[in-house]
């Protein structure tokens, strides 16, 4: 599934991103916190991101997930969605999303295509 997000809430989108930005969603992980859905997604081509620890890092993966609790990705979703950078590549191999491992940048109207 792809997941385009069109609008950031008004704003500009966040650094590094393009409008719309387009993510394919890869796989949703088992385990989180809060209970919440998230993905973990790749966006169509990486790009430069600039840490809020100030590390220069090129973003392969972000997080997304549905902007409200209960909704859930699926085909012809529309809502919004909110957005993180993976800055810990090892978090592209784990069950369980962590928090600390993703810059949360924003929040957007996105849909899902197939």
């Amino acid at each position: 599934m792809i997941v385009e997000i069109h609008n950031f809430d008004g704003n500009p989108p966040p650094q590094g991103a393009s409008e719309p930005m387009r993510l394919a969603l890869q796989r949703r992980f088992s385990v989180s916190p809060d209970g919440s859905e998230y993905w973990l997604a790749e966006p169509m081509a990486p790009f430069a991101y600039k840490t809020r620890a100030g590390q220069e890092m090129t973003v392969s993966h972000v997080v997304v997930g549905p902007g409200w609790s209960g909704q859930t990705f699926e085909p012809g979703f529309h809502g919004r969605v909110n957005l993180a950078y993976v800055t810990d590549p090892s978090l592209a191999e784990q069950d369980a999303i962590e928090f600390a491992k993703a810059d949360y940048v924003a929040y957007g109207a996105g849909s899902i295509a197939v």
